[in-house]
């Protein structure tokens, strides 16, 4: 048993949680932690005092053998899973994990040699990998799936629930796919808590039902909360998906929409607003081999199909704006089931 361990089993007397002592006590690595984060050895503190006093507050790991969460995630994490504790008023939720089998290792170390980039770190560097499955997730996938509608027809993609510019062409469109007989309408709103709907003018009448992603969105580095959100729009699986003015959506569809237009209808708005230019210039060419793009500006259409014909594998579609009748239609005949 290292120093730090054994020491780390006198903490009952000091922690909040006398059981999360004893997690420490068998589980904290103090090799792991000292190699994992390179302020430990500069800070020159035992590595068990770092993490109690600074590692804890950046939400750090102490070992392999355990998967710790904090605050947020922890207490939405399932209690089927995971332990729950407390330590100076702070939520702490743990799994303990069973190192990587010999067998596998050995299997991954023979499969090494038809790529020799596998094992480029060495072959002891196998049995240090993180472990990673589905519970990692950090979405609540159990409240996203009795928030989320059945036999969703269009999901709308929006930053935010107000009204004008981009958006203004949106909720037109909704109304106008409502008109059209469609009714079940899904809006995943992306930069937005429910809590925070006060900000802004609010949209009068939201595009359909409304999750807020950030409520199941519970903690991640940007890759993964992207990943997380396409894996999102898979499980709500609509039969279209609208993008508008959504950072996140449009990144989404450049980054997935392979995959994701193998099952879903992907329609990305851009139009001649100000605000609506940069998402233009940023993802136009790079949705377009997945999307349709809609737009009710004629010379930004033109534009499009000038600079980008030869990347494009969907039209450009021009909603004539100027006329509520011709709009409607318009939208009726491109959303119409073949």
């Amino acid at each position: 048993m290292s120093r730090a361990n054994a020491r780390a089993r006198g903490l009952a007397a000091t922690l909040e949680d006398e059981e999360f002592a004893a997690v420490i006590a068998a589980h904290f690595d103090a090799s792991y932690y000292a190699e994992s984060y390179s302020d430990v050895a500069e800070s020159g503190l035992d590595p068990l005092d770092h993490w109690l006093d600074s590692g804890i507050k950046h939400e750090r790991q102490m070992s392999r053998a355990a998967i710790l969460r904090y605050g947020k995630i922890a207490r939405r994490s399932s209690s089927r899973i995971w332990r729950h504790y407390r330590w100076r008023g702070q939520d702490i939720a743990v799994r303990l994990t069973k190192p990587i089998p010999p067998r596998v290792i050995a299997q991954i170390v023979n499969q090494a040699r038809h790529d020799p980039a596998v094992l480029a770190a060495g072959s002891d560097i196998v049995p240090k990998l993180q472990q990673q499955d589905r519970e990692n997730a950090h979405v609540d996938i159990v409240g996203l799936q009795r928030a989320a509608g059945r036999d969703i027809e269009i999901l709308v993609v929006l930053p935010g629930l107000a009204v004008g510019g981009m958006q203004k062409l949106t909720t037109d469109l909704v109304a106008a796919l409502r008109a059209a007989s469609f009714r079940s309408i899904q809006t995943i709103v992306t930069d937005q808590e429910s809590s925070d709907t006060g900000d802004g003018a609010p949209a009068a009448d939201p595009p359909g039902s409304v999750l807020f992603w950030h409520d199941f969105w519970l903690q991640g580095p940007e890759h993964i909360k992207l990943a997380q959100l396409a894996q999102m729009i898979r499980l709500v699986n609509p039969r279209a998906m609208i993008v508008a003015d959504s950072s996140l959506g449009y990144e989404i569809v450049a980054r997935f929409g392979r995959a994701l237009s193998e099952r879903i209808e992907i329609y990305c708005v851009y139009t001649g607003a100000a605000g609506s230019r940069g998402f233009t210039e940023r993802f136009a060419h790079l949705t377009l081999p997945f999307a349709t793009t809609l737009t009710d500006d004629a010379a930004l259409a033109a534009r499009l199909r000038e600079r980008h014909s030869d990347i494009s594998k969907h039209d450009v579609a021009l909603l004539p704006h100027h006329s509520q009748a011709g709009f409607r239609d318009a939208v009726a005949t491109l959303f119409a089931t073949p």
